[in-house]
């Protein structure tokens, strides 16, 4: 990421999903309008802790990375979800605080049972990573605020067959050509008229056999 970041300072909203990014520029503190910041499935291992100069930050997506702790500058901020998994149950969790030793002397960092992060797996064959972390599949599953790619399927959908294989002959599934359309409508019309036809007869038949019982009524 450019260090020109820093001089967006209008930006609002910031996606780099899926970018093999690997650090997160000192900068983006700077960005002090910026509500809503995706970085999913990328390799960052650390966010830096000027992430807490964002005023307006409400939102972080940092799912599908190699984090180990997030900084605690981010308790300053009014946050109002953390996503650090995709079958995260609920958008805000509770962090511990823990301070770790290192070359730099002693540092505040915030954890929970979502972190560490596990390492992204990649194939080679392509080039979006695939985030292998957080809890496992069956865990409780709540609507997400922003960054759902796809709506999971209703269940009477399933019901009624929605996910059966699209098939290409099936002339009710295929986009009709306009000219099939206006045979179609003539057949349904043309269709329409016989029907309407053989309910008159029926009537007509229906009438005469009324009035051959009445006469019959009053010749006895």
């Amino acid at each position: 990421m450019p260090e020109s970041i820093g001089q967006l300072g209008e930006l609002s909203v910031l996606n780099i999903d899926r970018n093999r990014l690997s650090i997160l520029t000192n900068r983006i503190g700077e960005c002090k309008s910026i509500r809503v910041l995706s970085l999913r499935e990328n390799v960052l291992k650390e966010i830096p802790a000027s992430i807490g100069d964002c005023s307006n930050l409400h939102v972080i997506n940092v799912s599908g990375n190699q984090l180990d702790w997030l900084p605690d500058t981010l308790l300053k901020l009014d946050v109002k979800a953390v996503w650090l998994s995709e079958n995260q149950a609920q958008p805000l969790i509770k962090f511990q605080h823990e301070t770790l030793v290192g070359a730099g002397g002693p540092k505040r960092v915030l954890t929970c049972f979502l972190l560490p992060q596990r390492a992204p797996q990649y194939n080679p064959n392509q080039t979006q990573p695939i985030a292998d972390s957080g809890p496992p599949p069956n865990f409780e599953k709540q609507t997400k605020i922003g960054f759902e790619d796809e709506p999971e399927e209703d269940e009477e959908d399933k019901a009624e067959g929605t996910n059966i294989p699209f098939d290409r002959d099936n002339q009710f599934r295929v986009t009709p050509n306009p000219g099939t359309l206006e045979e179609r409508k003539r057949a349904n019309q043309e269709r329409a008229k016989e029907i309407q036809e053989q309910l008159k007869k029926m009537d007509s038949r229906d009438n005469i056999g009324k009035s051959i019982k009445h006469s019959l009524f009053y010749l006895m």
